[in-house]
């Protein structure tokens, strides 16, 4: 993580998320991680938790 607080989503293989509306002023590539929480909702992609922290740990 950069700074121990924003990563890059594309090294975590996650989607990139932005605002409708691009500022080069104010936007960066970076996101920011601010927990994991669980839901009774489907998944929206095939790994599970254990492959999701591993990704974190390698990148």
């Amino acid at each position: 993580m950069i700074d121990e607080t924003w990563f890059y989503p594309i090294k975590w293989k996650l989607p990139c998320l932005y605002f409708d509306e691009w500022k080069d002023e104010t936007d960066n590539l970076f996101h920011e991680f601010s927990g994991v929480l669980f839901t009774h909702e489907a998944p929206t992609e095939n790994a599970d938790i254990f492959e999701f922290i591993n990704r974190v740990k390698t990148s």
